[in-house]
């Protein structure tokens, strides 16, 4: 197999011993469960992202293992799994997914149905096992998935700087991983924007063609996506202004982002306070809370996660537009930021950008993607 668009040998033995050593794991853990491990994501569809650090090959990014066993599997013990075998491979996370055989051919039209049908690989069981997934046209995929795409990038651009980069020039591995994290923010920008335009497509430099092709009058953004492409597909060198990279796709990804919330729920939107109106929606989640209170307990706790939820990605938001340049925040938005984020932690206003960024990033991981 093939996990990137070198496909150099030394990249493919790396790909295939590690995921000899997951399938090891998962095999041992759940005996006569597993009927086949599927990879997907970018090393499924052949263009992962493999650098060399230290002489040795890493992969940047994480490997989508997607589990097709006879019964369901303790999410305890999956994500216990997944943890260890990133320590143990040296990984950021390995994201493992559970599935019954029946329930394959139940996905509705979606970004990860699409991925698992036409760039998922199976290296261990059933080699026929995807033949009951669904074949999705991908002009039929609905706006949601542009926008639940669009809030899953959300922390990228946070979790990938310090106040302290703005005031230097990062070089060498922080650098990559500045440029790193922001290219996966413009390209799901492009992502977001072919799904609006139903023309997307599973390949990453059939997007970057699509897209050049639809908006080629943006001579600025056709940079920034060639640009974002060559670091996501070879894992090019950081040797440019990486901050100035940074804040171009935070601006790329705010627009995009409320465009794209707009045409989701055909709703006009003046401006971002606008938004936060609209989804904070306080009487709307206090009466919701109160009656759930009154005649089911589990669904008050459901309705609560998800106001913290939204609080901590209206914190998000805000925190990106206090960031206006390397030495301007400004504190109408900064403000806002740290009065949600109040609201998610129970504890006074933190102050400060980098105290915001620190606090958000934490809770990012607690409430809305643990591993």
């Amino acid at each position: 197999m093939s996990y990137t668009v070198q496909g150099k040998r030394e990249q493919s033995t790396r790909v295939d011993a590690d995921l000899e050593a997951i399938a090891s794991r998962l095999l041992s853990d759940f005996p006569g469960e597993i009927e086949a491990l599927v990879l997907v994501g970018s090393f499924g569809r052949g263009e992962g992202t493999i650098v060399v650090r230290q002489g040795e090959l890493c992969p940047v990014h994480d490997y989508d293992i997607v589990i097709v066993s006879k019964d369901d599997l303790p999410r305890e013990r999956l994500s216990q799994a997944a943890s260890e075998l990133a320590a143990s491979l040296g990984l950021p996370h390995i994201d493992l997914f559970s599935y019954r055989r029946g329930q394959l051919a139940s996905f509705a039209p979606s970004l990860f149905s699409l991925d698992l049908k036409a760039g998922g690989k199976v290296f261990h069981g059933d080699p026929n096992a995807l033949q009951i997934v669904r074949s999705v046209d991908p002009s039929d995929l609905p706006l949601d998935e542009a926008r639940r795409l669009m809030f899953n990038r959300l922390p990228s651009l946070i979790e990938s700087v310090h106040e302290g980069d703005f005031r230097g020039a990062p070089e060498g591995d922080d650098a990559f991983r500045i440029a790193y994290m922001a290219s996966r923010v413009i390209l799901a920008c492009v992502e977001a924007l072919l799904i609006e335009a139903q023309d997307y497509h599973p390949s990453c430099r059939e997007r970057e063609s699509r897209f050049l092709s639809r908006f080629k009058r943006y001579r600025c953004l056709g940079g920034l996506v060639r640009t974002a492409t060559a670091i996501k597909l070879h894992g090019v060198d950081a040797s440019f202004d990486v901050i100035r990279y940074w804040l171009w796709a935070r601006r790329f990804y705010l627009s995009t982002l409320f465009r794209v919330v707009c045409a989701s729920y055909e709703t006009p939107l003046a401006d971002w306070w606008d938004l936060s109106s609209f989804y904070d929606r306080w009487f709307y989640f206090f009466w919701r809370r109160l009656v759930t209170r009154l005649f089911n307990t589990a669904k008050y706790q459901e309705w609560g996660a998800i106001q913290r939820r939204v609080r901590l990605e209206l914190a998000e938001i805000f925190l990106l537009l206090a960031r206006e340049s390397r030495g301007q925040v400004r504190p109408h938005y900064l403000e806002r930021a740290g009065e949600y984020l109040k609201s998610v932690t129970g504890t006074a206003n933190p102050s400060g950008w980098e105290e915001i960024r620190r606090q958000v990033v934490e809770w990012d991981f607690k409430i809305l993607h643990p591993h």
